[in-house]
């Protein structure tokens, strides 16, 4: 096997391994996520997503997706690759864009935003920013720009728990203190 061929088996096993790993925790979330929708127990608030509410949320990580799984292809030929290796590669990749648009359960705990199969302590979260209507956006901290937590949902939900936000973020600080 050639050099690039081995770096294109590495490449295709590490996104096959991230889709399945996704793709397994995108399942698990649907099975526990949060069964209340509306006010929780907690004071809280549960909500779920649809299709279109999802596509809207994960739109540019779809795109990139999509741009990725092409972007090996013309490189083929003259890195002297098997034709296997890149259609793999682009097969994960469009798997992987294609389970962005099923539907989430998500919900806002007193201390946890529940999302995508995780939790996310408040404290860890920054202020929330709202590019549109349809998606609302939390800066991860210590990541800059580079880990957004997008929510999507309906208006009404995403209005919701942008009002419930300040309380939520402010306990989180006191209680970090």
């Amino acid at each position: 096997m050639t050099p690039e061929a081995i770096a294109g088996v590495i490449a295709v096993a590490c996104a096959s391994t991230i889709v399945m790993f996704d793709i397994i925790r995108l399942y698990i979330s649907r099975l526990n996520g949060p069964r209340t929708l509306g006010t929780l127990p907690d004071g809280g608030w549960g909500w779920k997503s649809n299709i279109s509410q999802e596509f809207v949320r994960n739109g540019p990580s779809i795109l990139t997706l999509f741009a990725m799984s092409i972007l090996p292809w013309p490189m083929v030929r003259w890195s002297d690759t098997p034709y296997l290796i890149p259609a793999i590669w682009s097969l994960a990749l469009i798997i992987h864009a294609f389970s962005l648009f099923f539907p989430r359960n998500y919900s806002a705990t007193k201390t946890h935003l529940h999302v995508d199969g995780g939790s996310i302590e408040w404290s860890r979260l920054g202020r929330p920013h709202r590019p549109s209507q349809d998606r609302l956006v939390l800066q991860r901290k210590g990541w800059w720009k580079l880990a957004p937590l997008v929510l999507g949902g309906t208006q009404e939900d995403l209005n919701e728990v942008e009002n419930r936000l300040p309380t939520y973020l402010i306990n989180a600080f006191q209680e970090s203190e």
